[in-house]
């Protein structure tokens, strides 16, 4: 498929995806971030996860995307002299999930990118943001991040050429929050 197309498909998910899908992206991560920040970095988006489940719970309703094929992520804490690390648990995910990180649910990726998905019209932008932020000064995290958000229509790699992908929207998002907020690594 041609560029125009994937943004062919990409407009056309923003307007008839299911799947609104949010990323999160280290501003300056390459300048040095500790292993301590990077874990309650990742804690940060569990927590936010967490808050969207008991509200869940609390309103007997469905807001994060689930699936058969999607994989439930899984914190990791390491208990060390200085405290905790938190890391991202892999440990017991098959072999088919490392290839397609895409499907872990919330997801990190490349050392710094983080996010995860609900469905469509569940929550607002501003509603998820707010719990980001909140969160973000509960853990006293300092880092700024590349924020953006879209929609996608499958989680099925063999459906990208006729719907929008999960994956691709990843990748989109990732690249247009890096413009949107002008602010280049």
């Amino acid at each position: 498929m041609s560029y125009t197309e994937y943004k062919d498909l990409f407009e056309r998910a923003q307007i008839n995806g299911q799947y609104h899908l949010f990323v999160y992206d280290i501003i300056h991560s390459r300048k040095g971030i500790t292993q301590e920040e990077r874990g309650r970095i990742v804690k940060l988006i569990f927590q936010v996860y967490e808050k969207i489940e008991e509200l869940e719970e609390r309103e007997y309703r469905s807001i994060l995307h689930r699936n058969k094929n999607m994989v439930q992520g899984k914190l990791k804490v390491e208990k060390t002299e200085n405290g905790e690390i938190y890391k991202f648990d892999y440990t017991g995910l098959q072999k088919d999930i490392m290839e397609r990180p895409d499907l872990l649910e919330p997801f990190y990726l490349a050392g710094d990118l983080y996010g995860f998905t609900i469905e469509r019209g569940t929550l607002t932008e501003e509603q998820i943001d707010q719990i980001f932020e909140q969160e973000k000064k509960k853990l006293n995290i300092t880092q700024k991040f590349h924020k953006a958000n879209g929609y996608y229509e499958t989680d099925e790699y063999e459906k990208g050429n006729e719907l929008y992908f999960r994956g691709y929207c990843i990748q989109q998002l990732e690249e247009m929050s890096k413009k949107e907020n002008g602010i280049e690594r």
